[in-house]
């Protein structure tokens, strides 16, 4: 066995990486290749954030944020994230892109749904990053 494929400090794969970070794809390497331990996933990886809170990492906020969001994403209710359907905001086919701009710059939403009859048949996302590149390369022709 190299370096690379041996433990983190610690002398077993399920212990947290070192501080050193080096052992952090390994330790990941061991919680799932089934080497047992006291603590859950869950928890491993709440103290690991932690423990990357409180020094200079390679993870940065919004990392260590999207990861924090996904360990608690099981607490979520439908209600606490969904958007009423008379408050949605949504396109049909036939607007024109410049009714799809109009939406995008009242600054209310970031993705818009695109729908054909009714609010129960969209078919597509336009994301306003879509739409403004659009916009640039259309100005660029």
């Amino acid at each position: 066995m190299n370096e690379a494929d041996s433990p983190p400090e610690g002398g077993k794969d399920t212990d947290p990486p070192s501080r050193d970070g080096g052992g952090f794809i390994n330790w990941i390497k061991g919680i799932f290749s089934g080497g047992g331990g006291d603590n859950s996933l869950k928890e491993s990886l709440e103290e690991v954030i932690d423990e990357l809170e409180d020094e200079e990492s390679s993870f940065g906020e919004e990392e260590r944020s999207i990861i924090k969001n996904a360990l608690t994403f099981r607490n979520k209710r439908v209600d606490d994230i969904m958007v009423p359907r008379t408050d949605i905001i949504a396109v049909p086919t036939s607007a024109t892109f410049e009714e799809v701009m109009d939406v995008f710059v009242e600054g209310t939403t970031s993705r818009l749904p695109v729908f054909r009859e009714t609010l129960d048949e969209v078919i597509a996302m336009v994301h306003i990053k879509d739409a403004f590149r659009e916009l640039v390369t259309a100005k660029d022709k």
